[in-house]
């Protein structure tokens, strides 16, 4: 799905900028036992404090459903968007030092630092392919790249790399909302936009990350948003992939909202969990 190929297109700036000679880890000796294979599980809530503990509360109901669809189909991410992101809000909130003032966590966290990046042609061209492309199964030859993206060309630079993570949310995770932007020298290289809300059983999220290309002259972002909304229920999980022109078209979560979102959008990717069995298209 696209969401992954942004994902991991995050991935690589990340430790583009952040690249500042770790040493190299020592090859694992060959005489190292093998562990024995386990079933695949989704990532569990790992914070500590007040809010890890809530966080553990609202996400223990799902984990079951969560955990079938990591069995089934270990290409999908988006099952993991809202456990993963309340799991880092409550972190957060941990080493903010964050305190409830009437029912209520509201805060900011921040990252900065100074760093410097450099991307072959190569490499975007590989994750510009993953991002865009659509392999052809009938295809009998491999795609032929630009021969600018087979040359010696390089994207390099740096500057004062900032990251904010913005949260409103209730003690109890009943709802909550946050926003999470990276800027490169004040220019946005990252915009993301999450709420959820607990209703009835029933645990309603929706994601927006702000649509993003690569090149050689470094982040561009476009004014779309690539959506993830779904609802985490006892029995079963249901999740779809959208894109909207802009934020103001970003759906807020709630039932009613997830409602009538199937008959208004044209997804790109539709999971559901029922039982023991997970379907996903396309």
């Amino acid at each position: 799905m696209k969401r992954m190929a942004l994902l991991l297109l995050a991935c690589l700036l990340a430790l583009l900028l952040t690249a500042c000679g770790q040493p190299d880890t020592a090859p694992a000796s060959s005489d190292a036992a093998t562990p024995a294979p386990t079933a695949a599980k989704a990532p569990a809530v790992t914070a500590q404090g007040a809010l890890g503990d809530a966080a553990r509360q609202l996400m223990a109901p799902y984990q079951a459903d969560l955990d079938l669809v990591a069995r089934h189909s270990p290409g999908v991410l988006t099952y993991e968007i809202p456990g993963d992101i309340i799991n880092t809000l409550a972190q957060d909130a941990a080493e903010a030092g964050a305190q409830a003032e009437n029912g209520r966590y509201a805060f900011t966290w921040r990252q900065s630092g100074e760093h410097t990046y450099s991307a072959s042609a190569l490499q975007i061209a590989q994750i510009e392919e993953a991002a865009e492309a659509t392999p052809n199964p009938r295809a009998s030859e491999e795609p032929v790249m630009d021969n600018q993206q087979m040359g010696d060309f390089s994207a390099s630079g740096g500057g004062l790399f900032e990251r904010a993570r913005a949260y409103d949310v209730a003690a109890d995770l009943t709802d909550g909302a946050a926003e999470m932007t990276d800027t490169l020298n004040g220019g946005v290289t990252g915009h993301e936009l999450f709420s959820f809300a607990v209703e009835g059983d029933c645990l309603y999220f929706v994601d927006a990350m702000l649509d993003q290309a690569v090149g050689l002259d470094g982040v561009e972002a476009t004014s779309r948003y690539l959506v993830a909304a779904g609802v985490l229920r006892r029995d079963g999980l249901e999740i779809v992939e959208f894109t909207v022109p802009g934020r103001d078209q970003v759906p807020p979560a709630s039932a009613a909202s997830w409602s009538g979102l199937l008959s208004s959008v044209s997804p790109l990717s539709h999971i559901t969990a029922q039982g023991e069995r997970v379907t996903t298209s396309p």
